[in-house]
């Protein structure tokens, strides 16, 4: 079977077609239309709505990671956040332990 976004690129009087690549922008803006025009070109419209659903489950993907990457970087803050409180807590614990045992503890 053969790329039809490719073949669709060949033809320049192809409306949404530039240099061999379909306008997802335009796919997405007007899919009739582009579905219009394939069909009017022989090609099979059906196609498209391929392309759209595979171009809706991308983007899906692609938020998905932002949310991702933003619990990441939250956690990461936090850690860092709880790392800080826990070198406190150990300079205190070692002065104070340092105190009653007559300098032990201290580092």
């Amino acid at each position: 079977m053969t790329n039809p976004m490719y073949h669709w690129g060949q033809c320049s009087r192809l409306k949404g077609v530039t240099s061999g690549v379909l306008d997802i922008q335009r796919l997405r803006a007007e899919p009739e239309a582009v579905k219009a025009t394939a069909a009017r070109w022989g090609e099979d419209p059906g196609l498209l709505d391929e392309v759209i659903a595979l171009d809706e489950r991308q983007r899906a993907a692609g938020r998905r990671a932002d949310e991702l990457r933003a619990e990441v970087k939250r956690i990461s803050r936090e850690v860092g956040a709880l790392h800080g409180a826990i070198k406190a807590s150990a300079r205190l614990l070692d002065y104070f332990v340092g105190c009653r045992c007559g300098g032990v503890g201290k580092g």
